[in-house]
């Protein structure tokens, strides 16, 4: 067992090294924001399909339509899952630490996961009301997602050091 110093800090094995604000590695912004934005677009291109184009095309081209759109969105999220599990590490925990952006960023992971589980729902649950209300509930709650999203980044611009 190595000796440790009095004067040296021990690390704690389940907290993150207190580095000041959890400002993402370039890198990473831009991963998050690319895959939440691919995500979007393609959401509301499944949207799209799903109700406009149903009324301009015949039913074969409408389904290949919406089949690729929703293949396409769910290739996406999966995208952006893995880059919101990329978070949990260093970003959540730190700030949870340090108590930066709590409720926003709580507010943030709470989106994320009713989003993963009507998702889900959408694609298991049988039809009729449970499905009925996963759509309409996954459908609102991401329409809403960037903007909670765009809260938590600029209420953690606003706590940074130096602003």
């Amino acid at each position: 067992m190595p000796h440790h110093s009095p004067l040296q800090p021990r690390s704690h094995p389940h907290r993150p090294p207190a580095f000041g604000p959890a400002r993402l590695p370039r890198w990473q912004r831009r991963a998050v924001y690319a895959s939440v934005a691919v995500l979007g677009l393609t959401g509301l291109g499944w949207l799209g399909v799903h109700f406009f184009a149903a009324q301009a095309d015949d039913g074969l081209a409408h389904s290949a339509a919406k089949l690729w759109a929703i293949r396409a969105h769910a290739a996406a999220a999966l995208c952006t899952l893995v880059m919101v599990g990329s978070l949990m590490p260093l970003h959540m925990r730190a700030a949870w630490h340090t108590r930066k952006n709590r409720v926003s960023g709580a507010v943030v992971a709470g989106v994320m996961l009713l989003l993963a589980l009507t998702g889900y729902a959408l694609g298991y649950a049988p039809e009729g009301l449970a499905r009925q209300w996963s759509a309409w509930s996954h459908w609102a709650v991401g329409a809403a997602s960037p903007l909670a999203l765009l809260v938590h980044v600029l209420l953690g611009h606003r706590t940074r050091p130096g602003r």
